[in-house]
């Protein structure tokens, strides 16, 4: 069993017991358990793990903060999905569409209080020092998160599109970057290296993974298949700024884009299926999906470069390898026609 496998391996058993609590009428128990058990790619937990390996802990060292970035990452996506409209989760429908508004945010709330739980435990373990950063580290997580997230409501609620790849890609790093790239990997390798670690030092690599992780999702949302376990064109309908819709409305004749304006957000004109298929055949037609493509491939080489300017001194291992693998594979996904090596 590689790294990767054997750490995921301890995640979903650690996730489990973190999971298995009783004593709250209502099934509440249960509810809290149903996204995190649902699967997902556990990249914010594996990066954590992986990080503290490279920095020469063991996995079950930074076992309690990965399940703690996992619980988070189910807490931000239930209230997400709720922010958002949203009526599909991995398949399935949305918690807030099962049980209502109110018991979903409840759900939510519950979940970043099992994070904590598991930071708590974990502190027992560490020493007092990394103890204190790893909760300082967790603290940021939140605070960035949500002001990203703040930025994005504000910006769709006020109409705002007059944004470039700067004002997105600042976004992105505030949103997606810190909780699901920047954060897993300082955490890491503050427990493996038992504090000595300089953690500035993987911010470029962290923001890069980040942001091709979240175009890559902006993609897969005007690409999806019938296995996508999201709202297709969900994005389009909730008017997020995505990278491929910012371009279009740069460079979009002025009737195709006043058409566009008019047909994405919560208030767009004419049935979600009209206004969805309108967007992606505009975006197709100018360019943007090419756009999104490129940029992400900028990001992914800037990933690799700092990849290799990290750990380019390292002996092979098989968490070196499992990095490398995400970097790579989140480019192929992307930009499937081009290929990295190592």
């Amino acid at each position: 069993m590689n790294a990767g496998a054997a750490d995921r391996a301890l995640i979903e058993a650690a996730l489990g017991d973190a999971l298995r609590q009783d004593g709250v009428p209502g099934g509440h128990y249960d509810l809290v358990a149903d996204y995190p058990l649902r699967g997902g790619k556990r990249m914010r937990p594996l990066l954590c793990l992986a990080a503290c390996r490279l920095h020469g802990g063991s996995p079950a060292e930074a076992l309690p903060a990965a399940v703690a970035l996992e619980l988070l990452h189910s807490a931000f996506l239930v209230h997400d999905d709720i922010e958002d409209g949203s009526a599909r989760r991995r398949g399935l429908p949305t918690m807030h569409e099962v049980v209502g508004t109110a018991r979903a945010i409840n759900v939510g709330d519950a979940l970043s209080a099992l994070a904590l739980v598991a930071i708590a435990k974990g502190g027992r373990r560490w020493p007092g020092e990394v103890a204190g950063a790893v909760t300082a580290e967790f603290a940021h997580l939140l605070l960035r998160t949500t002001e990203g997230q703040a930025a994005e409501l504000a910006w769709i609620a006020a109409g705002r599109y007059d944004l470039g790849d700067a004002d997105y890609l600042a976004l992105v790093r505030d949103k997606t970057s810190w909780y699901s790239a920047l954060h897993p990997l300082r955490i890491g390798a503050l427990i493996g290296s038992r504090g000595r670690a300089d953690l500035d030092r993987l911010n470029d690599f962290g923001f890069a993974l980040g942001a091709v992780f979240q175009i890559h999702d902006d993609l897969e949302n005007l690409e999806a298949t019938s296995t996508y376990g999201k709202d297709v064109a969900g994005d389009i309908l909730e008017g997020k700024p995505t990278l491929p819709l910012l371009h279009l409305l740069r460079v979009a004749s002025p009737a195709d884009r006043a058409l566009v304006l008019r047909s994405i957000g919560p208030r767009g004109e004419g049935p979600p299926a009209t206004r969805g298929t309108i967007v992606r055949d505009l975006i197709e037609h100018y360019g943007s999906l090419d756009h999104a493509r490129e940029s992400a491939g900028a990001l992914a080489g800037l990933a690799l470069a700092e990849f290799r300017h990290l750990f380019g001194g390292l002996p092979p291992s098989e968490a070196l390898e499992f990095l490398f693998d995400l970097v790579t594979g989140l480019r192929a996904r992307t930009h499937p026609r081009v290929f990295l090596t190592i």
